[in-house]
């Protein structure tokens, strides 16, 4: 990919807007609130953690065109207090937490999507 920020955008949006209509079921679907509210936790925190690895990975691709004595990382335990974070919030407002899990990869799907429609968008 050559437009990498480009693509972390339109990732984004997708599931920016994959939130939203979480949003509308949730709003409009009381019966099934508990569920749609722990995928909406787990998705915000999807996407907290894919802009934060996009950055860090931008940051590791200038450490390696401009060497520094300091070591780069991909801020694995951010991310993973990002996600316990996630899990505490839903077992405190009593929302489901297969949702929230389920929530939390919604970012990398929407990446893997994304990735294969411009594939196959692309010209041979």
């Amino acid at each position: 990919m050559h437009d990498y920020t480009g693509q972390v955008i339109k990732t984004a949006r997708i599931t920016l807007f994959f939130l939203s209509l979480c949003l509308v079921v949730w709003a409009l679907m009381p019966s099934i609130r508990p569920q749609v509210g722990g995928l909406m936790v787990g998705v915000v925190a999807s996407i907290v953690n894919g802009i934060f690895l996009a950055w860090k990975v931008n940051r590791v691709g200038q450490a390696a065109i401009e060497p520094s004595k300091r070591k780069v990382g991909l801020g694995f335990l951010t991310r993973a207090a990002v996600v316990v974070l996630s899990v505490i919030v839903s077992e405190r407002l009593h929302l489901s937490l297969a949702a929230t899990v389920a929530g939390l990869f919604s970012f990398q799907l929407a990446t893997l999507l994304l990735g294969i429609i411009t594939l196959r968008k692309k010209p041979e």
